[in-house]
């Protein structure tokens, strides 16, 4: 008996030993997988060993740092320029210096707040309170890169933020071949990257496929690629080059003895692949492994850019750093500003599609959400919590004269902003730790509360906590693979439509939601200092922005809640924009797209949110803009209760298709009608005019629409199935190829 519970307890001790050592792995990220690439497929092989654990790992969140610690972190950011900008991290010893600064202030909060996860958040990311020095920019103008001859094959191009840089699309033509990326429903099988000789269907797979298109009459598939455990987000063709970007989250088994192995340790990573198709089959030339989620990527002058995120993390007492093919990026390829704590590493790595000459940049700082670029400019948008305004009402929610007071001065003081930080939330923990009970005041109450774990948090107003209140550019000026830091701006508010954002004569205009106020704004940026130079506030008030567009100097933006304003805002100077006019519709559009000199297209849903609504609107009277003509899909159906009808462009406006030649769009549009055969599904030819004028010309019937392009007179509706040739005129079918199943 006694045997057994020697037994027993030693059965205990060790599975609480793995399961301190598997937090100690995955939250300190000590172990890491080196990579084996090979031309045909992609293998993971556990190379690296893990590291000797001799010291404890973390911050001691009883005690406070040295404040020394703290000036110091400042003083290791080289303050001088530099190839990669106005700051760069001096060495490793510093990154980590800023990181550990980070972890000190999340336990204090921790301790502080007790479960609180969103307030645990609200200061990971600190604004700047230090000059940066002069930054070196001229003034720039949008220009769109010069036109080629015209081509005998007239084709479709995936619809952009910025004319002529490319973006990721999961469907690309050339004029000749389609080339088109089906994702699968889920991925379980392990081995990463399979070619086929032959069509066959294989469940759970990640498909290329290379379609002759044109003429039509010879529609079939001439190559497939099938990618396992691999997410496709879209593709570039450059030349005889396919570049494929995905990612996965890899799965490391942590092994401690033969007879004990943790539960798998997940890192997202970000994959590149670049394939050459040479008329019959694909062939891989180059495999690129990148750290981090996948941002958003571009394609301009041969060279693809790549953002991936991935968070900062310590192992074994020195940062964790992101790495390239298994490789630790070197820490002179790091960019960190003054007063922040890294959160995030941002990498930036671009490439030449042809030569695979490749550089690397990595940004520290917040989250990355999005990115904007332009032919000379690449912006990183973040979004960061509004600080002034959470210290403001700290301030406020303060009882005690005597903390008040301390605090007050702290935020008054000519110290950098960690610092600032940091001791405030000190002097707070202090307070609580040595009394039974507090006073503070909540919205303008003063209560008595005890001093319990968890509930200490109430210190703080619930009601400004907006942890995403403030939107972050950062700007950078690149050239070929050469990328610069220039500087950045802070905004209140944020974006919610991705064309709500524009580079125009040397200025950015950003159209944003203020969430604090429930309204809507345009600022206006000068691109030399990154300073806003003009702002105009109080544009549909408790409305949301829906849809936006810059197009010269006027701003359009659709807002809607309750009722559906397109606004017209003018920029001419850009110091003092102003709202000019309205029109007031039902409905609301989420896509608008220029037509022609004062003709506007919206796309979106009718007011009760079953019918796709596609109008027109002539704003060459900013002051009084008008409809001119409206479609309603779906509307026409004998029993409409139960319909509901959606397309793909109302969340990706890669899936617009306009052909300005022949003037028609293309809209992939499908129903959740119970009786699915009384509204077609399919891609739907919308004809217009020079007048803006719209009518139906047609549908070309598909199941499950998810795409369009045109080559010449034949357009090619795109599904998961099939794709199916039409010929404009008439929307006649010419041709249809079957594709694999999916599921």
């Amino acid at each position: 008996m006694r045997s057994r519970l020697v037994f027993v307890g030693l059965i205990i001790i060790i599975v609480i030993a793995a399961s301190m050592l598997y937090s100690l792995f995955i939250y300190n990220g000590l172990w890491k997988p080196g990579y084996s690439i090979t031309s045909i497929s992609i293998s993971l092989s556990n190379t690296s060993s893990l590291p000797v654990i001799t010291s404890t790992i973390g911050v001691n969140t009883s005690t406070s740092m040295d404040t020394t610690v703290l000036l110091n972190t400042t003083h290791n950011i080289e303050k001088k320029e530099t190839e990669y900008g106005l700051a760069r991290v001096k060495d490793r010893s510093s990154l980590l210096a800023l990181i550990n600064l980070n972890k000190e202030i999340r336990s204090l909060m921790n301790n502080l707040y007790g479960y609180a996860p969103v307030m645990a958040d609200l200061l990971m990311s600190l604004t700047k309170t230090l000059e940066l020095g002069t930054r070196v920019l001229e003034a720039q103008v949008v220009y769109s890169p010069e036109q080629g001859e015209s081509r005998e094959v007239y084709y479709s191009e995936t619809n952009v933020l910025v004319e002529g840089v490319d973006e990721l699309d999961i469907v690309k033509t050339d004029g000749k071949y389609i080339y088109y990326v089906i994702n699968p429903f889920e991925t379980r099988v392990a081995i990463p990257l399979v070619y086929k000789p032959n069509m066959q269907k294989i469940p759970y797979n990640s498909t290329l496929y290379v379609i002759k298109a044109y003429p039509p009459n010879a529609l079939s598939v001439v190559s497939y690629a099938q990618f396992k455990n691999l997410y496709i987000y879209g593709l570039y063709v450059v030349g005889d080059r396919i570049v494929l970007i995905g990612s996965r989250f890899n799965q490391y088994p942590v092994v401690i003895s033969r007879n004990i192995i943790i539960s798998p340790v997940y890192r997202p990573q970000t994959y590149i692949l670049v394939l050459k198709f040479d008329g019959e089959n694909i062939l891989v030339e180059n495999t690129t492994i990148i750290d981090g989620r996948y941002i958003d990527s571009r394609l301009y002058n041969g060279i693809v850019y790549v953002v991936t995120s991935i968070p900062t993390t310590i192992g074994y007492s020195k940062p964790i750093l992101p790495t390239v093919n298994g490789v630790e990026i070197p820490v002179d390829k790091y960019i960190v500003l003054y007063d922040e704590l890294p959160d995030q590493y941002t990498i930036i790595y671009r490439f030449n599609a042809t030569s695979l000459e490749h550089n690397t940049t990595v940004f520290v700082h917040g989250l990355t959400s999005r990115i904007y670029v332009t032919y000379t400019h690449m912006y990183l948008i973040s979004r960061t919590p509004d600080y002034r305004i959470l210290l403001k009402e700290l301030v406020k929610s303060i009882k005690d004269e005597k903390l008040r007071s301390m605090v007050d001065e702290v935020i008054n003081s000519n110290e950098p902003l960690p610092l600032k930080i940091y001791k405030i939330l000190n002097m707070i923990n202090k307070y609580v730790a040595e009394n039974e009970e507090i006073e503070v005041i909540v919205n303008g109450v003063s209560i008595t509360i005890p001093v319990k774990p968890g509930i200490s948090h109430i210190i703080f107003n619930p009601q400004v906590h907006r942890p995403w209140a403030n939107t972050t550019i950062y700007s950078f000026e690149y050239e070929g693979l050469k990328l610069k830091y220039m500087g950045d701006v802070t905004l209140e508010g944020r974006l919610t439509d991705p064309y709500s954002i524009s580079e125009y004569n040397g200025t950015l205009r950003v159209a944003v939601h203020i969430d604090r106020t429930d309204d809507n704004a345009v600022y206006v940026i000068n691109l030399t200092n990154m300073e806003i130079i003009g702002l105009v506030k109080g544009i549909g008030k408790r409305l949301d922005i829906y849809a936006a567009r810059f197009i010269g100097d006027k701003c359009y933006l659709i807002t809607y809640r309750r009722k559906d304003p397109l606004v017209v805002i003018d920029l001419s100077n850009p110091s003092k924009p102003i709202v000019l006019g309205l029109l007031e519709m039902p409905g609301y559009s989420e896509y608008l797209h220029p037509l022609g000199k004062d003709i506007l297209l919206g796309i979106g849903k009718t007011d009760d949110n079953k019918y796709i609504k596609i109008e027109t609107y002539n704003v060459s009277n900013p002051y009084e803009p008008t409809i001119i003509s409206k479609i309603e899909i779906g509307k026409n159906v004998d029993d409409a209760r139960y319909i509901y009808m959606d397309s793909p462009v109302l969340r990706n406006y890669k899936r617009f298709v306009i052909n300005t030649r022949d003037k028609y769009i293309l809209i992939p549009i499908y129903t959740y009608h119970e009786d699915y055969k009384k509204v077609l599904n399919g891609v739907y030819v919308i004809k217009y005019n020079d007048n803006g004028v719209i009518e139906l010309k047609g549908v070309i019937k598909l199941d499950v629409p998810v795409h369009s392009v045109f080559i010449n007179d034949t357009i090619y509706a795109i599904g998961y199935s099939r794709v199916v040739a039409a010929y404009y005129e008439d929307l006649s079918v010419r041709s249809v190829v079957e594709l694999l199943i999916h599921r």
